[in-house]
């Protein structure tokens, strides 16, 4: 496990290589009827949360740690709730277009 030290500065960019991977697998599954695809994209969308929330620092735009916990609550609680908010938008619209497209 790392130390919440090794958090600030660190870049999560590696983290949107995945999320690529899960639409475009989730997209493919779908595109050849199975319906468990809409949950892979979805899953995409709460990469970012879950990375806020495991190791307690908020992402900013170019997804580096920059806003701990404990050091500035009020951007770290922020950026979490936009997170979380992101996630649901991306399972909901996941949702409409893969099941009006088939």
């Amino acid at each position: 496990m790392t130390a919440e030290s090794d958090f600030p500065g660190r870049s999560f960019q590696p983290w949107l290589l995945t999320i690529l991977a899960l639409v475009a697998g989730g997209s493919f599954l779908n595109s050849v009827g199975q319906r468990w695809g809409i949950f892979l994209v979805a899953a995409a969308g709460c990469i970012p949360f879950l990375i806020q929330l495991c190791t307690q620092h908020a992402l900013d735009a170019s997804w580096v740690a920059r806003y701990s916990r404990i050091e500035s609550p009020r951007r770290y609680w922020l950026q979490l709730t936009g997170a979380l908010l992101l996630a649901l938008c991306w399972g909901f619209g996941a949702c409409q277009v893969f099941a009006s497209a088939s």
